[in-house]
């Protein structure tokens, strides 16, 4: 926050606290099942000074959503849409970068708050979309169009190709949070994760070095 707007060093970190504690409660507890009180509570502070940094509860969700969402660096996703190298390397490293986005529990947390609360909060999912989802969705699609370009990868819509290298990825955080972080043991991630990249890459990559 900006002391320039009249935001205090103590302030900024007040609020700061606030969102930590309230992230914690939605994904616990979800948006209908937390109160203010409950904020408050694990703040450790009186509701009333809690009200003095958030409006209402709904203000509070949407700054605690637009904070998780905006500490995703777009560096990395940059990275991928510039990605030079030949996708048979590429499809060779993907499973280890992809072992260790599954295991991001802020990135799992948020996704779950989205399925629970989305069909409520409509801008949760804008955000989310246009921030995140979209975002990386482009930067593969830019990669895997050049590779198409390139002869290195087969043909089709790049937003398909996409999609198909998200998959892994998003099958195993849906499994984990409608059954449990620790329903699949980390052994079968990694093998699932390894394998559906090999055989994404039998499939699709067709350089010569494959």
């Amino acid at each position: 926050m900006d002391e320039k707007k009249g935001v205090t060093p103590a302030r900024a970190e007040f609020a700061a606290k606030v969102l930590k504690a309230a992230w914690q409660l939605f994904v616990e507890k979800g948006y209908a099942g937390t109160s203010m009180d409950d904020v408050a509570a694990a703040v450790g502070v009186s509701k009333p000074t809690v009200y003095e940094a958030y409006k209402n509860k709904q203000h509070l969700f949407e700054a605690v959503i637009n904070t998780v969402t905006d500490e995703f660096d777009p560096v990395a996703t940059q990275q991928i849409a510039d990605y030079q190298g030949s996708m048979a390397d590429l499809f060779r490293v993907i499973p280890g970068a992809v072992r260790v986005f599954v295991r991001q529990q802020r990135r799992t947390d948020l996704v779950r708050v989205l399925i629970s609360e989305g069909r409520r909060m409509p801008f949760l999912v804008a955000k989310y979309r246009e921030a995140l989802w979209e975002r990386e969705l482009g930067a593969w699609a830019k990669l895997l169009g050049a590779a198409m370009d390139r002869g290195e990868f087969r043909r089709m819509d790049p937003m398909v190709a996409a999609r198909i290298c998200a998959a892994p990825a998003i099958n195993i955080m849906v499994e984990r949070i409608v059954y449990g972080d620790n329903t699949v043991p980390d052994e079968i991630v990694d093998a699932f994760v390894d394998e559906a990249f090999a055989g994404i890459a039998r499939a699709y990559v067709t350089s010569a070095e494959s």
